[in-house]
């Protein structure tokens, strides 16, 4: 397999079979698309030594409403294809890891979908959709840590 950039795959992923599987069985589905989890490709720092792990055609796809996750996936889940570009869009590795290899007997592909809202509030602490984030106080380091 030739190396691809992982931001030119995910791209191409997204733009070439993702969205025209979800413009096909879910037409209405309004949702943004983009890699925000992390990854050396995020800042274009792969090389081909990265393929090794957590690398290989992904996406990450958000909705606005938490009822839209269920039926988002199931597509997915039934009708992704096996491989893009000569890659697996598979990965393997079990529940502990962030992506795993690509391999294409893996048990999960590369493309998750998240509520808008709830992913922010996980990661920021607060949804800036719903205003501006109210603070009680500066931000401390977790509890243990040096300050």
């Amino acid at each position: 397999m030739t190396f691809v950039p992982g931001l030119t795959l995910a791209h191409r992923f997204h733009d070439e079979v993702v969205a025209p599987l979800l413009a096909r069985r879910l037409p209405r589905l309004r949702y943004a698309a983009g890699l925000l989890d992390g990854g050396s490709e995020l800042l274009g720092l792969d090389t081909p030594r990265s393929t090794d792990h957590d690398w290989g055609p992904r996406t990450q796809l958000f909705v606005a409403g938490a009822a839209e996750v269920a039926p988002v996936r199931a597509v997915l889940d039934a009708e992704l294809p096996t491989e893009f570009l000569g890659w697996p869009t598979r990965f393997t590795g079990g529940p502990t890891v962030r992506l795993g290899v690509a391999r294409a007997d893996g048990e999960r592909h590369g493309v998750s979908v998240d509520e808008l809202g709830t992913w922010l509030r996980d990661r920021l602490g607060g949804d800036p959709q719903a205003g501006r984030p109210r603070r009680t106080g500066w931000p401390r380091p977790p509890s243990g840590s040096p300050s």
